[in-house]
């Protein structure tokens, strides 16, 4: 496995898998461990080409790894080889891995096969505030698969969203999941169709929007700082984090109770997304408060 030649390497590798022993699997296992990317790269990538039944420990041994292309492959592999695992997902994967792209992969595999007892609830959970629409979409419909255990509020809140295909995903789970539901509310849409002002939760795409609108803007009057205040306790964290952002954006004036209600959502108990922008925000502001004070 430490020859040069890349072909030697893949051949090696390829000799490994097709043995089926325990050793082989045993030394597959260390080479996804060993110091060098280019062996973990070459392991993976016949893992992800193999037909052959491999122990899905391998992949999960590649998708904690620090090369996110291993990682990748990996979660790519996992739509081939799960469908023959009844093990469950470890939580860590989706709850630490930082690229949406291999997190995409992940949900992919488990989506497309229909056992929501292969991941924890409270896993999905997590994935609700990610700021990929794909990866919010795809929570979703796995979400689908947990049937009444799914929140319903959660779902409600989804059809708050900014973007088309994450409405459309929460549409789906809540027809699928609780169509009496979705019947109540369907009134509401038809309303704001005709041109009144819509109520929650649909209230939480012209929020955002508004908050969208004030990062454009160089300066916000103390009607807008007030309103903009308002939405850092909007119950979608969506709104909250568009609110954050354009604090962020604007710096300058900003209001003693919003800097208060930022100090509060660094601890967020909803929103990874929104404690993480809220510290980030907070201490930019604050910064330049201190800079004028040093002038």
């Amino acid at each position: 496995m430490d020859d040069p030649n890349s072909t030697v390497r893949y051949l090696v590798a390829r000799g490994l898998i097709e043995a089926g022993t325990n050793i082989s699997v045993e030394l597959l296992a260390q080479a996804l461990q060993h110091s060098s990317s280019r062996i973990r790269q070459t392991v993976v990538e016949v893992l992800v080409g193999t037909e052959e039944p491999i122990p899905i420990n391998l992949l999960f041994i590649a998708l904690q790894d620090e090369d996110w292309w291993v990682r990748y492959k990996a979660a790519t592999a996992l739509k081939k080889f799960l469908t023959r695992s009844a093990q469950k997902i470890p939580q860590i994967f989706l709850q630490s891995e930082k690229s949406d792209i291999v997190i995409t992969e992940i949900l992919e595999a488990i989506g497309g096969i229909n056992q929501k007892e292969l991941v924890p609830l409270e896993t999905v959970l997590l994935l609700f505030d990610n700021e990929s629409k794909r990866v919010r979409a795809l929570a979703i419909r796995v979400l689908g698969q947990f049937g009444t255990c799914a929140p319903v509020d959660l779902l409600l809140a989804m059809l708050g969203d900014t973007e088309q295909e994450v409405r459309d995903a929460a549409a789906e789970a809540l027809k699928k999941t609780y169509p009496e539901t979705l019947l109540t509310i369907a009134p509401e849409a038809i309303s704001i169709l005709q041109g009144q002002n819509p109520s929650a939760p649909f209230d939480s795409i012209a929020q955002a929007f508004f908050a969208d609108t004030v990062m454009n803007m160089e300066y916000a009057s103390p009607a807008i700082f007030e309103r903009l205040t308002q939405l850092l306790d909007w119950p979608y964290w969506q709104v909250r984090l568009k609110a954050i952002h354009a604090f962020g954006k604007l710096r300058r004036n900003v209001p003693d109770q919003a800097i208060r209600r930022l100090y509060e959502l660094r601890r967020d108990p909803q929103s990874r997304a929104v404690r993480e922008a809220a510290d980030q925000v907070l201490a930019e502001i604050l910064s330049l408060e201190t800079g004028i004070e040093d002038d």
